[in-house]
This record gives C-alpha cells, structure tokens and sequence, in this order.
C-alpha cells in the first residue's frame, strides 16, 4: 500500500494576504461603520507621518494625528498598468499591511488628498453606470460604504486610459493607537520598523511567527508578497 501524501501545508502570512490581493474590492461588504473587509490589501507606505521611531504608530501630533494616508492594491488593477509602484505613494518600497476587520476607515479619494477628508461626498456620482470623469470626481470624498462602486469606477477609467494611479484612502489614526498590535498584519521592505514592532510587542505575543517581515514584488500581480 503506497504511503498517505504529506498533510497541506498551512498556508503563512504572504498566501493569506496574496488570496486577500486577488479578492476583488468590488463586491466585498463595505460598512457604514468604515471597518475594512477581507478583499484586497490596505497599505500604508512610510512617508515620515509616523511616530518618530514608533514608526509602526501614526503620530500623535501634526499631519497624521487625524488620519493617516494609505492606499488600496488589488490584483484588477493589472488592467491599468504593469506594475504596482504605479498603485502606491512613491512607489510603495517599505509599508505596513492593514488588517481587515480592525483597521477603520476615515473616506477616500481617486488621487492624493493631503491626508485629509476635506471634499465633498457626491453620491449623485457614486454608480457604477456613471464613468468616471476625473475632472469631477477629483473633487469628491469616498465614504467607507461607497469604496466597491468607487474602486471599481476608478479602475475602469485608468484601464481605458492605461494610467494606473494610486488611490488615497484615510484611516483613523486614533483608533489605529487604540488598537494596537492587532490592526498591523505586516510590515515589508524596512527591517528597522519591523525589528521596533516586535520588541514593542514581544509581550503581546507578536513574533516573527505571527509577523515575519515581508518581501514585496510590484511586478507579480498574482503573489506579490513573500517572506523575505
């Protein structure tokens, strides 16, 4: 009798966030409450906002004490543009990866906002029948409900025009203090960050068994991250 196969591997950090990467933001459930769901990936590339060297923290005083700028990648954005430094803040080299669940969301936008919800909401815009036009969509904020129709009006526009351009989403830097580790699912491409998130939360049960620090490779838009 041949021997029984090996059991499946347990999947790591980088298969769940990769599975999360090919969900689409289209027709995930986006809550009035802003909570993040399990469909595509929500980074935060550092951009010295954060909390000097708690730069796993938003800072408490100044820009980022309010919201925090972070954008949305998703695999359907493969339409637009061939590699994802395009879908995120200054080529998105080093960030943290949000957890779906824990992480809420302030509003978001097409294109950079200064970090702030300061717009008009324009719900007369917001279905998927409208196109995009970016010389009146620009102007508008995204509340947290509208995040599918409004990803998925954007996407369509920058795939007709191959201009694949990063979203800005906001997150509440309070509730990000206050939800500490939990909110952090990863970080990749700044080992100093990492190695200050698990001492600081050594006690917590944070390891590099719940958190290994990450590789991240914009030009693979099946699996783009990996444990480095």
């Amino acid at each position: 009798t041949p021997a029984p196969g090996l059991p499946p591997r347990s999947p790591t950090l980088a298969d769940t966030l990769n599975a999360r990467f090919r969900r689409s933001p289209y027709t995930a459930m986006w809550r009035d409450d802003g909570l993040l769901p399990d469909a595509g990936l929500l980074i935060h590339v550092f951009d010295g906002w954060e909390d000097g060297e708690k730069s796993y923290l938003p800072t408490s005083n100044g820009p980022g004490a309010v919201g925090m700028s972070c954008s949305m990648i998703f695999a359907e954005q493969l339409t637009a543009g061939n590699t994802l430094t395009r879908a995120l803040f200054n080529g998105g080299a080093t960030g943290i990866i949000l957890r779906p669940g824990v992480t809420k969301l302030s509003c978001g936008k097409p294109d950079d906002t200064g970090g702030e919800c300061k717009d008009r909401v324009c719900p007369w815009r917001s279905k998927v029948e409208i196109p995009f036009n970016e010389g009146e969509d620009k102007f508008c904020n995204w509340p947290p409900k509208t995040f599918g129709v409004e990803l998925q009006r954007l996407t369509e526009w920058q795939a007709a025009s191959q201009r694949l351009m990063y979203n800005e989403i906001i997150v509440d830097s309070p509730h990000w203090r206050a939800h500490m580790p939990d909110i952090i699912e990863g970080i990749y491409g700044n080992r100093q960050a990492h190695e200050e998130f698990l001492r600081a939360y050594a006690s917590h049960g944070v390891s590099t068994q719940t958190h290994p620090f990450l590789s991240f490779d914009p030009s693979n838009w099946k699996s783009p991250f990996s444990i480095a």
